[in-house]
This record gives C-alpha cells, sequence and structure tokens, in this order.
C-alpha cells in the first residue's frame, strides 16, 4: 500500500532537503577557504577566498533562519 502525501509537504521538505545540501556545501567551501588562505601569502588570493568564504557564511545564516521560520532544525 503506497502513502499519498500532500503536495505543500513534499514540497515543503524537498526544499528543506535542497537548503540543507547547500549550507553542506558552503561548509566544505568554508572549510576548504580556510585552508587556501593559510597557505597563500598573496595579499590577492587572501582576499579572494574571504569573499568567497563570507559569502558562503552569509548564505548560511540566511538558510539558518529561513529552516528557523519553517521549524526544522
Amino acid at each position: 500500500m503506497e502513502e499519498v502525501y500532500p503536495k505543500d509537504t513534499v514540497d515543503k521538505y524537498v526544499l528543506i532537503g535542497f537548503l540543507k545540501s547547500i549550507k553542506n556545501n558552503n561548509n566544505i567551501h568554508i572549510r576548504s577557504y580556510l585552508e587556501d588562505v593559510s597557505k597563500n601569502d598573496d595579499d590577492y588570493k587572501q582576499g579572494y577566498y574571504k569573499g568567497f568564504r563570507d559569502i558562503a557564511e552569509n548564505q548560511n545564516r540566511l538558510i539558518d533562519n529561513v529552516l528557523k521560520k519553517m521549524e526544522v532544525e
């Protein structure tokens, strides 16, 4: 017997999964940028990596806020 879920519920959990995957991907990139910055003495590259890290951190904060509004941890 196949269970049927309302479309809104399915869409909500698909969105939650998508947002969590973006956050996970951002966390991987943040760690990578931190490692790359520590290896580079070049100010340009340090600023370049810091810019990407800041964007990823901002996205994670926004995703956390959306997930809180959706009452998901």
